[in-house]
């Protein structure tokens, strides 16, 4: 398994939470959705699948032990983290589609979800 992770502006946090729970997702979904819709706009397929196939439990010592970080990463200051794990071989997929379309994994949770909240203003609207 392979994490994706994306830091995104409070209200693009917002899109992900109620659209997960609008529609009884989990947040690596939503993720998995998001990065669908930006891949279809650009003419690919998602590489990712979504399901609860495998369950890891992890036992007290063998859990990540979170790192005291020396500096400030400026880019992450006052956006939320959003991710999901996903298979290895779907990730490292994506990370060629990425590349060969010239953006980081980052900006396809980002566009989608921008699309996502432009679909939820327009209902709002309408």
């Amino acid at each position: 398994m392979k994490q994706i992770a994306a830091y995104v502006r409070p209200e693009l946090a917002s899109v992900a939470y109620d659209r997960a729970n609008c529609l009884a997702k989990t947040n690596q979904e939503v993720v998995a959705d998001a990065i669908s819709a930006s891949l279809l706009g650009m003419g690919y397929k998602s590489p990712l699948e979504c399901g609860h196939k495998k369950i890891i439990r992890r036992s007290y010592l063998a859990r990540a032990r979170k790192k005291k970080r020396a500096q400030v990463t400026l880019s992450r200051v006052g956006n939320v983290f959003i991710g999901g794990w996903f298979a290895k071989d779907s990730v490292r997929e994506l990370l060629s589609i990425a590349r060969t379309v010239g953006v980081s994994v980052q900006d396809l949770v980002v566009l989608g979800l921008n699309k996502f909240k432009a679909e939820k203003d327009a209902g709002m609207e309408g």
